[in-house]
């Protein structure tokens, strides 16, 4: 019923994207000098994408090519038009919470967000950036890339394959043609994605999430087998993180959900602690994307961790000329 009522909304939607794309099709983009990377999805929800970025930037790093990432901070309080975060110096609030995870993860790749991802390009390019990684940049086609890749989540990849507000897609499954290679995450490595790459035609790869470490405010790494914890959560894909608690094989005593890039306020913190406290948890445990913004706001005397994660992918070799170039 919901779908019907929507459907309206959906058919504008579909006569915005449509001029959308043609205006796209006429209008060139914006080239830097740097080589630009896109990573971005054309439905709703979690799919990978930051952790696919994360891979991404150490892997070029590692080969000793200097590489920035280009974001828009969605939903920063903050409003400056242009910041610069890193390792030593980010702040959730100026960058936004997916950037701030980003620095936190990445030493030596500097996060250039601005509201326009394009501007933020620039900018790193200037710098003298050999690489420029554009997070969720699909849809950004102000900027010319030459590499767009596209991550998709196997467990409902389309969904009902309608359009926003009806499904969940942003662009018509056609779009997809548009890509250079898709990143299918996936939780059992045994599901068949030959079927994607005969749809778009083009390389397909399966990436899994993989547990790194579980982290504490001190930076020491704990082992949750066996402990009492408290999970909570503000991400588009709350249960991929619950699968992720339950495979450090700790006993969970309570999960709460929050809505995507929830900001953490003092009295979510003090509810937090008392079911903490009823539930018998000996720590909570949560996203690093949630951490860096309750840190700050979280009590010394209870104990805060996240689960720290990291990204494999099958013919790694293969994926890693690509995005390399060679």
């Amino acid at each position: 019923m919901r779908k019907i009522l929507l459907f309206p909304l959906t058919a504008i939607y579909c006569l915005v994207y449509y001029l959308w794309d043609l205006y796209w099709k006429i209008i060139p983009s914006q080239k830097v000098s740097s080589r630009v990377i896109s990573v971005g999805n054309i439905a709703v929800g979690g799919t990978g994408k930051t952790s696919l970025v994360e891979y991404i930037a150490s892997r070029l790093k590692t080969a000793d090519i200097e590489t920035a990432i280009a974001a828009r901070g969605y939903k920063r309080p903050a409003s400056s038009s242009m910041v610069i975060c890193d390792f030593k110096n980010y702040d959730w609030e100026s960058c936004g919470d997916e950037a701030a995870a980003l620095a936190r993860s990445l030493e030596g790749v500097k996060i250039y967000v601005d509201s326009n991802k394009t501007v933020a390009a620039i900018k790193a390019s200037n710098d003298g950036n050999d690489v420029i990684i554009i997070d969720d940049g699909f849809q950004h086609r102000r900027l010319e890339r030459d590499l767009d890749i596209v991550c998709i989540n196997d467990e409902n990849p389309f969904g009902n394959r309608l359009l926003l507000p009806s499904g969940i897609l942003r662009e018509p499954i056609k779009s997809l043609q548009r890509a250079d290679a898709l990143v299918v995450f996936v939780e059992n490595n045994n599901i068949d994605i030959s079927g994607l790459k005969l749809l778009v035609g083009r390389p397909v790869f399966k990436a899994r999430k993989k547990i790194v470490s579980v982290e504490t405010h001190k930076n020491e790494s704990i082992d949750l087998e066996g402990k009492r914890v408290a999970g909570f959560c503000g991400i588009a894909n709350p249960d991929s993180f619950y699968n992720t608690l339950v495979n450090t094989g700790a006993n969970i005593a309570f999960f709460k959900k929050y809505r995507d890039h929830y900001i953490y306020k003092g009295e979510d913190i003090r509810r937090l602690i008392e079911l903490m406290e009823t539930g018998n948890a000996e720590t909570a445990v949560t996203t690093l994307k949630d951490y860096v913004k309750t840190e700050k706001i979280w009590p010394h005397d209870k104990k805060l961790c996240y689960i720290k994660i990291n990204v494999a992918i099958d013919r790694e070799n293969e994926f890693i000329k690509l995005i390399k170039n060679e």
